[in-house]
């Protein structure tokens, strides 16, 4: 997994993440509405959201278990100097020709009073196989 770290110190990670679609993936017919969440977007099939956790080897060792469900910590706040990695679970990707689910994502990182401190875009699924199912995916990257 490709982490994109930032150090930020006492930046506040702004829960707005701008969802691009390259190519035809990313597009779906039609589907259930995701959480109307102010992290959470999704258009017919395909939905995000975007979470965070101060203990992300924890949060990938549960999402990689083979059994139904997981419990997922998840943070919205982190101390001075304290690591805070974001994610971008996702569903519904459509694939291009080849079958693979095309997405990135623009974070931006703002301080306490909303001042940009830096923009980097990430991929979410990026030549991997969409999944026809509906299952919940992981973004291959995250930001940190």
């Amino acid at each position: 997994m490709t982490r994109y770290r930032s150090r930020a110190g006492a930046m506040v990670l702004a829960f707005l993440a701008a969802v691009l679609v390259a190519g035809s993936g990313g597009r779906a017919e039609a589907g259930e509405a995701w959480s109307k969440a102010p992290n959470a977007a999704s258009s017919g099939n395909f939905a995000v959201l975007q979470i965070a956790t101060t203990d992300p080897e924890a949060l990938l060792t549960e999402w990689s278990k083979q059994t139904p469900g997981v419990s997922l910590k998840t943070d919205t706040q982190a101390v001075r100097n304290q690591i805070i990695e974001t994610f971008i679970v996702f569903k519904g990707c459509t694939g291009d020709a080849a079958g693979n689910c095309n997405v990135t994502v623009d974070y931006e990182v703002t301080d306490p009073a909303g001042k940009s401190y830096a923009r980097v875009t990430g991929d979410v699924s990026v030549g991997h196989p969409s999944d026809p199912d509906l299952n919940l995916q992981l973004s291959t990257s995250s930001l940190a």
